[in-house]
């Protein structure tokens, strides 16, 4: 047993043990709780991962649950009516110890959940972490027992004077979504940007890795163009976890994300990945569909704006690496020009719509789409005929980002976030302009995008092909297509940077 001092009344203590030398290897938990009277405390896994759509059931991985109250004595465990609920049977007033293990969790679509090998634990919080039904919103406290030389890394804040590394969070989504990585050793490199600390974060084959430190200015240029993008930066410090010789592809979290990572991918080829997951910060981890906040952790939490939560994103991903001189313009135009040649031979547009294939996600057994319809693809070609409409609408002085500003701060965190109409109704006061009837054209039914009609704007064919145009199409084009990142920043090396 073990105990630890707590504030009245509210925070929930979570200790983890990674115990990798054993055979198969293990995760302990223990959380430490405070209950006012004797009472049947329900437990739960979380069924899924915020970020990849799919049912994964955590709870079928957790073994040998227990629980103690203060002064010792076990306390019955039940199993609930679900897979991975629990009922803690206190029998009186006071502090709970309850304790299980997680074993390797197999991967989602985009990350590993948890991973435990001889030198490096990987724990994707939904995956091993409970929660008390109906107390997600009281403090979390975290605190980590790994091999003596490991080194940490988590974006939570970290605790002052403990013997064992501690931190904490104001909630079990902040918990829960902060992943957690150690191991015998991480290779890391910081930067600051905008008063924000950035740390590239390398892990697992560190060998693998080629001059690893030249991906510093590029991953600087492109913080700098997504908060000039949006104003604003959302957060204080934010982690890269660079997965080297990962697979599976990257998962946004609330001040980090993790990122498959392969020495051989050029600038040009991994930037607009990581465009991506950062730009996340902003649009679907605190710019949010209503349904996905607060989380039902046991449920699909479904929507029709998945399609602007990432199809935008990777609009928005695009733009930013060109505004940071990373792509050119005309390695911008090739990639609009092969999304649209996609969309025009993909029979799915004509039976499915953006709206349709984000709702029905949850069913297609995969996070991008239904029924052959992508709604990263569909939306991010809807993030260009809202851009070049915004531009044409206000004689270019408001564009695609004005629209993103005005619904974050209507929507963002804390409030209860934004439907379909919320965005309609954004564009309307955006632009002055009654667009709603145009926007969900484009949103909720499979009528043709109106790209001919919106790429003519900026002086472009149907292919994404500039052509001769009149003065203002040409201006607009130079605007929509502009490189505005100025100097290359400085290379900062880590203090931590090892090899």
């Amino acid at each position: 047993m073990w105990c630890a001092i707590l504030p009245a009344g509210a925070t929930i203590t979570y200790r983890i043990t990674a115990l990798p030398g054993i055979h198969p290897p293990l995760v302990k938990v223990d959380m430490h709780f405070s209950v006012p009277r004797a009472e049947i405390v329900n437990a739960e896994a979380p069924a899924w991962c915020p970020g990849d759509y799919q049912l994964q059931n955590f709870g079928k991985y957790v073994t040998s649950m227990s629980a103690s109250s203060a002064s010792g004595s076990p306390l019955q465990v039940t199993q609930g009516k679900q897979v991975g609920e629990w009922q803690v049977h206190c029998t009186e007033a006071g502090s709970i110890d309850l304790q299980y293990f997680v074993p390797e969790v197999p991967p989602g679509n985009f990350s590993n959940n948890v991973q435990i090998e001889p030198n490096l634990l990987f724990i994707n919080g939904p995956a091993a972490l409970l929660y008390l039904k109906g107390r997600k919103l009281e403090d979390c406290e975290l605190f980590v027992h790994v091999p003596t030389g490991w080194q940490i890394s988590t974006t939570l804040h970290k605790l002052p004077g403990n013997a064992a590394p501690g931190w904490s969070s104001t909630d079990y989504d902040q918990l829960a979504d902060a992943p957690l990585l150690a191991a015998t050793h991480l290779l890391i490199f910081h930067f600051k940007d905008g008063g924000c600390r950035y740390s590239l974060v390398f892990f697992h084959h560190l060998a693998t890795l080629m001059d690893p430190a030249r991906w510093v200015p590029v991953f600087q240029r492109i913080a700098r163009a997504e908060n000039h993008i949006m104003g604003f930066t959302p957060y204080k410090r934010y982690h890269f976890l660079m997965d080297a010789g990962g697979g599976l592809g990257g998962l946004e979290h609330l001040n980090s994300c993790r990122l498959a990572y392969s020495s051989g991918m050029s600038a040009v080829e991994y930037a607009p990945f990581v465009a991506h997951e950062l730009f996340h910060s902003w649009n679907v981890k605190r710019l949010r569909p209503a349904a996905l906040g607060p989380f039902n952790y046991q449920v699909p939490n479904v929507t029709r704006c998945l399609w602007f939560s990432e199809g935008i994103t990777e609009y928005f991903a695009w733009i930013a690496c060109r505004r940071a001189g990373i792509i050119t313009a005309g390695q911008l135009e090739k990639h609009f020009r092969e999304i649209i040649r996609r969309y025009r031979s993909n029979p799915a547009r004509n039976t499915v719509s953006a709206d349709i294939a984000s709702l029905k996600v949850w069913s297609n057994n995969g996070s991008n789409g239904y029924q052959g319809l992508s709604y990263y693809e569909q939306g991010e070609l809807i993030g260009l005929c809202l851009d070049l409409e915004i531009r044409r609408v206000t004689d270019n002085h408001k564009d695609l980002a004005s629209l993103m500003q005005c619904l974050y701060r209507k929507y963002a965190l804390p409030a209860p976030g934004f439907h379909l109409a919320d965005i309609a109704a954004a564009l309307d006061a955006v632009t002055g302009r009654s667009l709603t009837d145009w926007f969900l054209s484009m949103a909720n039914t499979t009528a043709p995008l109106p790209l001919r009609t919106t790429l003519g704007y900026a002086g472009m064919t149907p292919d994404c092909l500039p052509e001769p145009a009149d003065t203002d199409a040409v201006a607009l084009r130079n605007d929509w297509l502009h490189d505005d990142a100025g100097e290359s920043p400085q290379l900062v090396p880590s203090p931590e940077y090892k090899r």
